[in-house]
């Protein structure tokens, strides 16, 4: 057998592959003996028709076109064992010549998509300060204020027209070509300052403002052109609102009363409230600085590696993401998928390029990872990996009759071995980019510098997370095993 090894865009490859006379005339003989046990032929049980029987019952082009799928299956077998090659893909055969020939070679091409080869920019080379962002007394106070505001009540409004910030009920009408699109009676619009927030939606606030309570008004409004139903989008509806009531919040007042109104009477004044507010904060903050110093350090490697994504990993990624958009909705929110577009407008063509962009970096950082932990040396360690698959083992979602065959799949436990080199090698990178792992501030305590690790421990472990399918779940090992 001859192999002839192409190399095509976007890590397809083909082979060329001729298979000689004799291993034809094998393959015929196989598909006289398959034959022989599918086909029922009068007179004869199966499997002991005579050939000549046989052929005369299916035909004599049946059994060529058997022995040319056993004969395409063994070469391809070969061809793989022979160069080495891992498809990642189903292969594309294409046949040449009009058929079977057991008197001539046989000719034909299997094209499939192997694992990419990522070239690894110089990622050694990497160095990125981590941010140290610091939380101000207005950020304390602007939190605090923000907390008050969402406990103040709203407190009716007679002695003004409506302002910005208030919150109108409004009886409203409207319509386009003489449909009646919206009629709804005390529909609340918040007087936005700033303007609609979704610009899908048509901005009320500046038709509003400016009225008394009763007051009736008629306006044109434009309707934005993403909005839904689509067939209004860009047209004008004629409206006519009446203020049937108006609304404030009442004044913030940041004291120790309202401290002591937070948390169930766990601050017993407004310093002890800010002093925990910002404490909280600063968490928050050193977890947001570690995550923009792990997202900054990855893309920056990804950016420098070159690597041709191969259309299977890619779709197997998107198709997953949709599958796993998909639970969510229907568990959590209580609609199905299709429920859902209808309300959104959209389609699931819609659904699934909405998704491409994200898939297709998650797999080249997967990718690229790998190629890391490769270059690094880096593997899993059997203790973690004996741990996860156990745990993986006992989850709720794993069924009993399962357990044991998660325990001993070697699919679930490369899969966890991958995804282990992976978070070591963003380690690694985390700490090439900020080779200082303790601060250069001396007066920082051991502790702090102890914090601050973990900080960036849990950004990392959290951004290895995030890079995995989102749809890495323990009931996946069923089809795996």
């Amino acid at each position: 057998m001859n192999v002839t090894v192409a190399t095509l865009l976007q890590s397809q490859v083909s082979l060329d592959i001729e298979v000689d006379s004799a291993a034809i005339g094998s393959a015929i003989d196989r598909a006289y003996r398959r034959l022989s046990e599918r086909v029922n032929v009068p007179g004869f049980r199966k499997g002991k028709a005579p050939r000549a029987v046989l052929e005369a019952a299916v035909g004599r082009s049946a059994v060529l076109e058997e022995a040319a799928d056993i004969a395409v299956n063994d070469a391809y077998r070969q061809a793989l064992e022979q160069t080495g090659l891992e498809p990642i893909s189903q292969p594309e055969i294409d046949l040449q010549g009009t058929g079977l020939d057991p008197s001539q070679p046989l000719f034909f091409t299997a094209k499939f998509y192997v694992q990419p080869a990522v070239e690894l920019g110089d990622y050694g080379a990497i160095r990125i300060e981590p941010p140290k962002t610091t939380v101000t007394d207005e950020d304390v106070d602007a939190m605090l204020t923000r907390l008050a505001e969402s406990q103040t009540p709203w407190e009716p409004v007679e002695d003004r027209p409506a302002e910005a910030g208030d919150l109108a009920i409004l009886n409203l009408k409207g319509m386009v070509d003489e449909e009646t699109l919206i009629d709804q009676q005390e529909q609340e619009q918040f007087l936005n300052p700033e303007g609609t927030p979704d610009p899908t939606l048509p901005d009320l606030t500046p038709h509003i403002l400016g009225m008394a309570v009763g007051e009736h008004k008629d306006f044109d409004l434009p309707l934005p052109e993403g909005f839904e139903p689509a067939q209004y989008a860009g047209k004008t509806m004629r409206c006519h609102a009446e203020l049937a009531r108006l609304e404030r919040k009442a004044a913030t007042i940041l004291d120790d009363a309202f401290a002591q109104s937070v948390g169930n009477g766990e601050y017993d004044s407004i310093e002890a409230l800010r002093t925990a507010g910002r404490a909280s904060m600063e968490s928050q903050q050193r977890l947001a600085d570690a995550e923009t110093f792990v997202e900054e350090v990855t893309r920056r490697a990804v950016d420098e590696a070159g690597v041709e994504l191969p259309p299977p990993l890619v779709e197997e990624e998107i198709h997953r993401t949709l599958d796993n958009f998909k639970a969510e909705i229907e568990g959590r929110q209580s609609l199905t998928l299709d429920l859902y577009l209808r309300m959104a407008g959209k389609t699931m063509e819609d659904l699934h390029e909405e998704v491409r962009g994200p898939s297709e970096q998650r797999v080249k950082s997967n990718l690229v990872l790998e190629a890391i932990a490769a270059r690094e040396g880096i593997e899993a360690p059997r203790a973690q990996v004996d741990a996860e698959v156990r745990e993986l083992a006992t989850h709720p979602t794993v069924k009993e009759r399962d357990r044991g065959r998660v325990l001993t799949s070697p699919v679930v436990r490369g899969r966890i071995e991958e995804r282990l080199k992976r978070r070591l090698a963003l380690q690694r990178l985390l700490e090439i980019a900020n080779p200082t792992v303790e601060s250069a501030d001396t007066s920082e305590s051991d502790e702090s510098t102890q914090q601050q690790q973990q900080v960036l421990q849990q950004a990392a472990e959290s951004h290895a997370d995030a890079l995995e399918s989102p749809t890495v779940q323990p009931t996946d090992t069923e089809e795996e095993i």
